[in-house]
């Protein structure tokens, strides 16, 4: 139970921050639909690692009192039972998704990590951070000029911002300055 506690809090706090300062910077409508938006993905991104958090547990518990001991395939196989029921719970989907990316690259980065440590990767004096990061750099533009349909639409949008319309010629020089200039009119 505690684990489920646990996950909620965790889950709910780091997406409040995040959706916080995400509504206020680039959402629509009043502070207060704001910041209730902020609230609901808090709410939403805490009950799914809660959900997981309690499933996860509760497998790991099932399988050592079964066995007599615990073992790390255990781990494994709670993570599987964890995924399934978020995923057959139908959570949000968009938050599945940035946890799962996430992870994504944490677990790469882990693998690597180990088999550099087991020796079947050689020790090499670049950090492994910024090599994997040059890549995925190197990779998303490729992607991107080569056939944007590929990558997630929103990634493709901001893409498009920073890199696409930066090609069109300036029409005045307040086109520079890195935030709108409200225009003011005088009615006379």
């Amino acid at each position: 139970m505690r684990g489920a506690r646990n996950g909620f809090y965790y889950g709910s706090r780091l997406r409040f921050a995040h959706a916080f300062v995400m509504g206020f910077l680039f959402g629509h409508g009043s502070l207060q639909k704001r910041f209730t938006w902020a609230v609901k993905m808090a709410l939403r991104h805490g009950k799914i690692l809660a959900l997981f958090a309690f499933t996860y547990k509760s497998v790991q518990c099932i399988l050592a009192n079964l066995r007599g001991k615990a073992s790390p395939i255990h781990s494994f196989i709670a993570g599987i039972i964890g995924a399934f029921m978020l995923l057959h719970f139908k959570t949000d989907m968009s938050i599945n998704r940035q946890v799962g990316y996430y992870l994504s690259a944490r677990v790469l980065e882990g693998i690597f990590l180990k088999l550099q440590k087991e020796g079947y990767l050689p020790q090499v004096q670049l950090n492994l951070f910024d090599s994997v990061y040059s890549i995925v750099w190197a990779l998303v533009m490729f992607l991107f000029e080569f056939d944007a349909k590929l990558l997630n639409k929103s990634l493709v949008s901001s893409m498009n911002f920073l890199y696409k319309n930066s090609d069109k010629p300036l029409k005045n020089y307040e086109e520079l300055i890195p935030f709108d200039i409200p225009s003011f009119k005088i009615h006379q």
